[in-house]
């Protein structure tokens, strides 16, 4: 398994964006959204994007990457942000950012996006947030994408949309409680992986037409057949389900966008942050003392061996919110970022084809 180190990781990466037309001077954000995200362990938001989705939307024209994002309509406490078709982590980057300005002045901030494309690793802006203090709350939808079927279903008729949290924790330990999950079983790009990969996937995932389960996911990808299950699954897949829903509801409100089954459905994320300044309501040393007296909780439970935390779990131990990427960079920082060969294989091929020159591809992949 390729290995790269995230200096020349980002070089490559800013190299491919700007082969593909981004301008020089929106590169560097993109590639360092995408790269961060496969230093905390989730490539499948991470620099394979490039491959799997973004190379095509850009043809396709859903994607404009010389575009900028901007505020379209802003009042004391909020803003909307029109994402212009950009980098969907360009889109977040400007929403959180401005979301966390009005946090400092006003205790609360709300920021919503919309006609954007794929905004990455909605975590991304839950750790920013943290970073400067503040608590996070998102939700993300998009209605144009459809992988997800409604309990009792196997229909592909939502997207994953994705909720993600923050907390702040000051210290108290060496890094923010960072969740961030689709409220379907599993996001569609760690489908997209498996199936790059000849991997298969739990049978928790993905249900058939037939009502079995699918541990496929190349045929997923390939043959449009199935869905994957909303979060909860076959008991409580209802639970999910509701948490989809809602969030399309309201992004689309507070975006001004569409949702599912409208006949003008708007291509692409619509996201709500919520930022909130904790210090206009506790002080810095409780927050502190919270983050870790739950941390001490969790970490002192009476754990058994005989029961795993998950088929789909990071480990065989159960961490707190935001403790896998935070293990997953320190290791990356030390050994390097990990590429399955065929992912490597994949960004090599569209580098050469983009006219990326050959120094610019990592060792490791070569």
């Amino acid at each position: 398994m390729p290995r790269v180190q995230r200096p020349a990781l980002e070089s490559f990466t800013e190299a491919l964006l700007v082969a593909l037309d981004t301008p020089e001077s929106l590169a560097p954000d993109v590639a360092d959204s995408l790269v961060t995200a496969d230093l905390r362990g989730h490539s499948s938001h991470g620099v394979r994007q490039l491959v799997s989705k973004y190379a095509g939307e850009i043809t396709e024209g859903k994607i404009e990457p010389t575009a900028v994002p901007r505020i379209e309509r802003e009042g004391e406490p909020w803003a909307l942000v029109d994402g212009e078709l950009a980098y969907g982590q360009l889109a977040g980057k400007l929403a959180v950012d401005t979301a966390i300005d009005r946090a400092d002045e006003y205790g609360i901030g709300l920021a919503s996006l919309k006609r954007v494309s794929h905004i990455g690793r909605v975590g991304e802006f839950a750790e920013r947030a943290c970073e400067a203090g503040m608590a996070f709350v998102g939700f993300v939808s998009n209605p144009g994408s459809a992988w997800v079927a409604p309990p009792g279903s196997a229909q592909r008729r939502f997207s994953t949309n994705p909720i993600a949290i923050g907390i702040p924790t000051f210290g108290a330990l060496e890094f923010p409680l960072v969740a961030d999950l689709s409220t379907a079983q599993v996001a569609h790009g760690k489908i997209k992986e498996r199936a790059a990969s000849g991997e298969s996937v739990p049978d928790e995932w993905l249900v058939a037409d037939s009502g079995e389960s699918m541990t496929d996911p190349a045929t997923f990808e390939a043959s449009g057949e199935g869905a994957i299950f909303p979060l909860g699954g076959r008991t409580a897949g209802y639970k999910g389900f509701n948490l989809s829903v809602m969030s399309e509801l309201l992004t689309a409100n507070v975006a001004d966008g569409t949702v599912s089954g409208m006949s003008d459905v708007i291509w692409g994320n619509h996201a709500t942050f919520f930022v909130v300044d904790l210090e206009a309501f506790t002080a810095r040393e409780r927050i502190a003392d919270r983050a870790a007296a739950i941390a001490d909780y969790v970490r002192s439970t009476d754990f058994s061996a005989d029961l795993s935390p998950g088929a789909a779990a990071n480990g065989d131990e159960t961490l707190l919110p935001g403790e896998a990427e935070h293990t997953a960079t320190v290791r990356c920082r030390d050994d390097g970022v990990p590429f399955s060969s065929a992912d490597a294989e994949s960004l090599v091929e569209l580098a050469r084809r983009e006219g990326v020159t050959e120094d610019a591809i990592p060792a490791a992949f070569r």
